[in-house]
């Protein structure tokens, strides 16, 4: 698993990206496959992709198929925060309520 330029970044963390603020997604089909080919996750973690419009949603599901196909099961496309963090959280959540095992990656103009 490659290490990445963000030192607080934890890939055993479940992963919230968050497309809500993007306004031009300029990356290419080709692009999209370059970074799935990376491991960044571990293998248990969810990664939840906030894309409420159809600007991010492509990009987003092919990397996500990309992921599957690397065995990569803990991927999913919301259009929704709260179903996004519903998800990303549940797998964690205890009696005493949601962990702050979270990293949230901005995606911003």
């Amino acid at each position: 698993m490659p290490k990445l330029l963000d030192p607080d970044f934890n890939p055993n963390y479940s992963q919230r990206m968050d497309f809500t603020r993007a306004t031009k997604f300029d990356l290419s089909a080709a692009g999209v496959r370059i970074l799935a080919e990376r491991d960044v996750f571990a293998p248990d973690s969810r990664c939840a992709f906030v894309v409420p419009t159809d600007l991010a949603f492509g990009p987003a599901r092919r990397y996500g198929t990309h992921r599957e196909a690397a065995a990569e099961k803990g991927i999913r496309i919301f259009r929704k925060m709260d179903e996004a963090l519903h998800w990303v959280l549940a797998k964690t959540a205890g009696s005493k309520g949601f962990p702050a095992y979270l990293n949230t990656i901005f995606i911003a103009p």
